[in-house]
């Protein structure tokens, strides 16, 4: 019973350390599955991380994953990221568990945070570090976008030669990851580079590579993009007959109000370039009307200020003031939307930090419940442990024991055969003196010399001496009945020596005649003596003496205790 319950608690301990590591499966595969589809659909990358319920409760790897993938997806979504710091943490933790994957993007993400706060070389130095850990990785989209921000911090800083490296690397690895769209970001944006080393033709001709991808692969947004960059090239080069087609063209290939009066605002400038004032007022006018005066703020700002130029060009210069004033709101309006989303952006970190902290606490607390079970468990292995030690120990000390009492037995058993021996001889001893005392009486009834010559000869060999020795007679006797006689003349001290040596011998059952033989007395005298005896000790006329000395001796004892 005691192996069943050692091994019992052995299973519950191994069950309760495997229940305290077990890892939200489910949630990981939702982690697995919106990663795989952050660069393909990014809406449904976000539907995938909001469906995990309560991500404070992940394990630490899994919620910094968590976090990482919901910054890429705002980052992708155009929702500034610049308060997410917590990313600096989690490169470091990933970067010490070796996880060069999740490290670089973790840097990849606070280069992006660096560069919204304009601390380029910062930013610079964060991208650096994702390309290095991105070197042993073999995801290309990821080495793509570190290589695409590379490129647009030293296109912010005009550093054009650089970023055009940058961008040719990106689109080396998009190619590989065969993101098309990114690809074509990418071949457009080294247009753009070509564009500020006044190089419109280089410039154009990397546009016409990136409309190729977006026509290929029915990119509509990139192509139309791409187009608005091309159809400006075109105008500030003023080659205004292509601005204007590429700009119509621009106008059918969308059904975005905001990219038509996008479209529509470029145009404008087209028509202000070659002074067609009027085309360029129906123009703007349109964009205005295609536009939401509360989404497009930055849009209608510039609109409002291009209505401004034009309104003063034709010396309308009242609509110049209005528009201008309009122009003026619209950019204090951007102003407070930025403060605005500073603000969000502020809380929502503070929420994240808030949700961080639970998740510690949490992580905490598990750890702590799983030392306490722990404790307690390893308390409980101790404690039958030793209860086990100790009951193997009370079994061998019973062994022992017994082992001993056997022994003991043994010995014992040996001990009694060898004192009945011992006691047999001593009776047979006893017989012989007894028959020689029988002896000494026949051969005392001969008066011839020879027989008294012959009880000379065996007392000398029985006892060493011509006469009978009682002290070995009496040693004998005494061994005989078990140290009997010694007792007795303890108990019989009114008696004098003669007189207890009649009582020894008549309690060894010798008779009268055998008596005065071994005492050297008459046989009357013996019975005088033993009638003295009896008044003495107050033994009745007929009572047996033998009986009478054993009550007596019973009661003497029984008296002393």
């Amino acid at each position: 019973m005691l192996k069943t319950l050692f091994y019992s608690s052995l299973v519950i301990i191994i069950l309760t350390c495997t229940h305290c590591k077990q890892l939200p499966v489910h949630e990981r595969k939702l982690l697995n599955k919106a990663e795989s589809l952050l660069y393909k659909n990014v809406d449904s990358a976000i539907i995938l991380l909001n469906s995990i319920p309560h991500p404070s409760q992940l394990p630490q790897k899994d919620f910094y994953r968590f976090f990482l993938l919901k910054a890429e997806a705002k980052h992708k979504k155009d929702r500034d990221i610049s308060s997410d710091t917590l990313v600096f943490l989690i490169e470091d933790f990933f970067a010490h568990k070796k996880d060069f994957h999740n490290a670089a993007k973790a840097a990849y993400l606070a280069g992006t945070i660096y560069t919204l706060h304009e601390k380029l070389e910062k930013a610079t130095q964060k991208f650096l570090e994702a390309d290095n850990y991105s070197k042993l990785d073999t995801d290309y989209n990821l080495k793509g976008l570190i290589n695409g921000a590379l490129g647009n911090v030293y296109y912010g800083q005009l550093l054009k030669d650089e970023a055009i490296v940058r961008y040719k690397k990106a689109v080396r690895y998009f190619h590989e990851a065969n993101n098309h769209k990114n690809l074509s970001i990418a071949l457009n944006m080294i247009g753009n580079c070509f564009l500020l080393k006044n190089m419109p033709d280089s410039a154009i001709a990397f546009y016409h590579k990136g409309l190729t991808i977006a026509d290929k692969y029915n990119l509509t947004s990139e192509k139309i993009s791409i187009q608005q960059c091309l159809g400006v090239t075109y105008r500030e080069t003023e080659r205004w007959d292509k601005a204007k087609n590429i700009f119509s063209s621009t106008l059918s290939q969308t059904g975005d109000s905001t990219e038509k009066a996008r479209t529509y605002y470029n145009l404008a400038n087209v028509f202000a370039g070659t002074k067609q004032y009027d085309s360029a007022l129906v123009c703007l006018n349109t964009a205005i009307n295609l536009l939401n005066s509360k989404e497009n703020i930055f849009l209608l700002a510039n609109i409002y200020k291009s209505l401004s130029l034009v309104n003063e060009q034709k010396g309308d210069f009242n609509s110049a003031l209005n528009n201008h004033k309009l122009y003026s709101e619209y950019l204090a309006a951007i102003l407070e939307k930025n403060k605005n989303s500073a603000i969000l952006e502020i809380r929502e970190k503070y929420n994240i930090q808030t949700l961080l902290a639970k998740n510690r606490l949490l992580i905490i607390q598990r750890q702590r419940n799983i030392i306490i079970i722990s404790g307690l468990l390893l308390t409980l292995g101790i404690f039958l442990f030793v209860y086990y030690l100790q009951d193997m120990n009370r079994k061998k000390e019973l062994l022992e024991i017994e082992k001993r009492i056997y022994q003991l037995k043994e010995m014992a058993q040996t001990a009694q055969k060898e004192k009945n021996s011992f006691r047999s001889v001593l009776l047979e001893q006893f017989g012989i003196l007894k028959k020689a005392a029988l002896l000494e009486i026949y051969l005392r009834n001969d008066n011839g010399q020879s027989g008294r010559h012959f009880i000379k000869t065996f007392n000398k060999v029985v006892y060493g001496q011509e006469e009978l020795d009682w002290n070995k007679f009496y040693r004998t006797m005494d061994s005989a009945y078990n140290g009997l006689f010694t007792q007795m003349k303890q108990e019989l001290r009114e008696l004098n020596e003669t007189e207890f040596r009649i009582c020894c011998l008549a309690y060894a059952g010798l008779s009268n005649t055998e008596t005065a033989v071994i005492l050297g007395y008459s046989p009357n005298t013996i019975q005088a003596k033993k009638s003295l005896i009896r008044k003495k000790l107050k033994v009745g006329k007929f009572a047996n003496f033998k009986s009478f000395l054993d009550e007596k001796i019973k009661e003497n004892r029984q008296n002393k205790n």
